[in-house]
């Protein structure tokens, strides 16, 4: 296997999770290939990622600034990668995507500022906050992604 001939103790096999682990991270081993059911010859680590939690942690870590542990991007990320990571929108239960934001106050609580902060944002740096019938609108993801895309 490639990874055994090329890995050297630095590279280490992941697959994401298809269900929420107690674990963010869970080490098996596997000993047979999933689609021949080839036996592994003294079987392969592998790491299973709960990407859900994974994903939430990074997001926070990014738009958290004050964060106890935060995530920065390199000043030369690429803006395709911010929009990348952005576009990661959680699928809630129930098939709904990004929370709907809906009013001035919601909108405001959400991102933790002062509505004159927000409607600065909105006139001046493009925060995605439409109108609807005279109500402020928008949604946590398109929220999140424009935070994102304000790093660097």
């Amino acid at each position: 296997m490639w990874l055994r001939a090329n890995g050297m103790g630095m590279v280490h096999a992941c697959k994401g999770a298809s269900h929420a682990q107690t674990s963010p991270v869970r080490r098996v081993i596997r000993e047979r290939l999933p689609h021949s059911g080839r036996p592994i010859p003294g079987g392969l680590p592998l790491y299973m990622l709960d990407t859900g939690t994974l994903k939430t942690m990074a997001m926070s870590r990014l738009l958290n600034p004050e964060s106890s542990q935060p995530c920065r991007l390199n000043a030369g990320a690429r803006r395709d990668l911010v929009e990348q990571l952005a576009a990661e929108h959680q699928i809630r239960k129930g098939g709904k995507g990004a929370k709907p934001l809906h009013g001035m106050k919601v909108i405001c609580a959400y991102m933790e500022k002062s509505e004159s902060t927000v409607l600065k944002y909105i006139r001046e740096e493009g925060l995605p906050a439409g109108k609807i019938g005279g109500e402020r609108v928008s949604d946590a993801g398109r929220i999140d992604a424009w935070r994102l895309g304000r790093i660097g």
